[in-house]
C-alpha cells in the first residue's frame, strides 16, 4: 500500500510541475508530500519524478 501512495504522490507531483512549466517556465523543483521528497525535472516532452519508496529509488515519467 506504501508503494501505490508515492507512485500516487508521484503522479501530482509531475501534474504540478506541469503546470508550473506551463504558467512559468520553471523546468525543475521539488516538493515533500508525508515527509518523502519528490525531485522533478522537465525535458523533451516529459516530465520525470525521482523518489524513494520501499522499493528504492524509483523515477515515473509521464509525456505531454
Amino acid at each position: 500500500m506504501a508503494n501505490k501512495k508515492t507512485e500516487l504522490h508521484a503522479s501530482e507531483v509531475a501534474l504540478n510541475g506541469a503546470r508550473i512549466v506551463k504558467l512559468y517556465g520553471i523546468t525543475s523543483g521539488e516538493m515533500t508530500i508525508q515527509k518523502i521528497p519528490y525531485a522533478w525535472h522537465y525535458s523533451a516532452g516529459e516530465i520525470c519524478v525521482d523518489f524513494d519508496n520501499v522499493k528504492g529509488r524509483r523515477q515515473k515519467c509521464v509525456g505531454l
